[in-house]
């Protein structure tokens, strides 16, 4: 856009006309890029329902009846060996018994913003870049958040967004912070639609 307005004003020398027309091109260039996200299907802009829950503790047993009870042909909705108090989610190609008691939600976030990551999984690999959802607590939310991580060292928390587990990470110590990254193998598109689909939410209503 800006070579364009340089060849522009190098061309162009008559006051009025030069800025009326430098107008047309800036207001075309906005409409553009405007025009572009129209192009990406289904995207939903509305506040992202972020939830921090507790994956069951009997989810290594519970998830191997489940997935044998789907091998042998069976139908989802025809499995009764679920708590009733927990669901089962999936987080890529793994399914984690999930508890439904909602322990944080949205509230407890002042901020998300998508983060690039590098890793390289063997040192004859290319570095694969992907992207992380950073999350900032507030002060209030961050004092829960310690708590909650106290009170359950040992156990897979579950980030679940929209009812779909981003991820289930274990939790080995109490976790004081404000600041908290989501991994979930992300493209730099996915994250930012995320982040600012949280960010949506802290709006003054």
């Amino acid at each position: 856009m800006s070579k364009n307005l340089g060849a522009f004003l190098s061309v162009n020398s008559k006051e009025g006309e030069l800025t009326m027309k430098m107008l047309v091109c800036v207001a075309a260039s906005v409409l553009a890029f405007i025009a572009s996200f129209a192009e990406i299907p289904q995207i939903s802009m509305s506040p992202a329902k972020l939830e921090f829950m507790l994956v069951h503790k009997e989810n290594a047993k519970r998830v191997a009846g489940y997935e044998a009870f789907l091998a042998a042909g069976n139908r989802p909705e025809a499995y009764a060996d679920v708590p009733e108090e927990a669901e089962f989610l999936t987080s890529g190609s793994h399914r984690y018994l999930v508890e439904k008691q909602v322990l944080l939600d949205e509230s407890a976030i002042a901020s998300a913003y998508a983060a690039p990551m590098q890793f390289c999984s063997m040192a004859d690999i290319p570095f694969k870049r992907s992207y992380v959802l950073s999350l900032t607590m507030t002060e209030t939310g961050s004092e829960r958040f310690a708590e909650l991580t106290k009170e359950n060292v040992g156990r897979q928390l579950a980030i679940v967004v929209d009812g779909r587990l981003l991820s289930a990470p274990m939790i080995n110590d109490q976790i004081d912070g404000p600041q908290m990254t989501v991994t979930g193998e992300f493209s730099r598109e996915e994250a930012e639609i995320l982040a600012c689909r949280i960010n949506l939410g802290k709006r003054p209503k």
